[in-house]
């Protein structure tokens, strides 16, 4: 905690319009069907970093609520420290399989632009290298999902149809992240489609922040997307 904060510029640069706007952050995360439940509440000290001022981890067991108070040290997470037991060691062991991703690079080295094995898709990787192959098996295995995929992609680019999941023509066992334009059939690769969604997400923003009275609820000053954590495993 310690180091991510100092990195990003100390706590007024992490908290919405700095400490003096926001004195606190808190998170509260479920799962198992909420059977299981993490929260943290994130307050600014002296020194412009963030220490964990409440923390607890939570288990419901018969219908009966279990909570554990959790205590920090040296200003990082209790939920971090290895010697957990119980219910806290039960919770960290779903959060540490939890993944974030990042994806940022629209660079020529990008992860995502690049061919990889079809079979590589038990789960998406934190910096989407395996994103074709892993919506290829979503699209044959759990079309449902995929298809909520493709309507919330719609969402933000509406001249998008669908990606072109197949393996290579060439070489059965490759695979590379194409899609395809409404009304063409020109090709397009993953930078593409990242620079159009960035950019159609950033003109509609603008757009509803100039029609919006007070203070704007997040601002675009990282060119970075990163996600909220997730389990992406089948």
């Amino acid at each position: 905690l310690r180091r991510y904060v100092g990195k990003a510029g100390g706590a007024d640069k992490v908290l919405h319009f700095g400490a003096r706007t926001t004195s606190s952050m808190n998170l509260h995360v479920s799962f198992d069907d909420q059977a299981s439940q993490y929260a943290i509440s994130l307050t600014a000290d002296d020194g412009d970093g963030l220490f964990p001022s409440e923390e607890c981890a939570y288990f419901w067991n018969n219908s009966r609520p279990c909570r554990k108070r959790l205590c920090g040290r040296d200003g990082e997470a209790g939920i971090s420290d290895p010697d957990n037991e119980g219910i806290s060691r039960h919770v960290r062991g779903h959060l540490d399989r939890w993944r974030r991703y990042h994806f940022h690079d629209a660079g020529p080295t990008s992860p995502m632009k690049k061919t990889v094995d079809v079979n590589d898709n038990r789960y998406l990787r934190s910096d989407g290298s395996n994103l074709a192959a892993f919506l290829y098996r979503l699209r044959e295995t759990f079309s449902e999902s995929y298809r909520f995929i493709r309507r919330t992609v719609r969402l933000v680019a509406p001249f998008f149809d669908d990606f072109m999941l197949e393996p290579l023509a060439l070489n059965q066992d490759k695979i590379r992240l194409e899609w395809k334009h409404r009304g063409t059939d020109a090709y397009f690769d993953a930078s593409a489609l990242r620079m159009v969604l960035f950019g159609s997400s950033r003109w509609r923003h603008c757009c509803s922040s100039r029609n919006r009275s007070g203070p704007r609820s997040f601002s675009w000053t990282s060119r970075s997307w990163d996600c909220i954590p997730m389990r992406s495993r089948f």
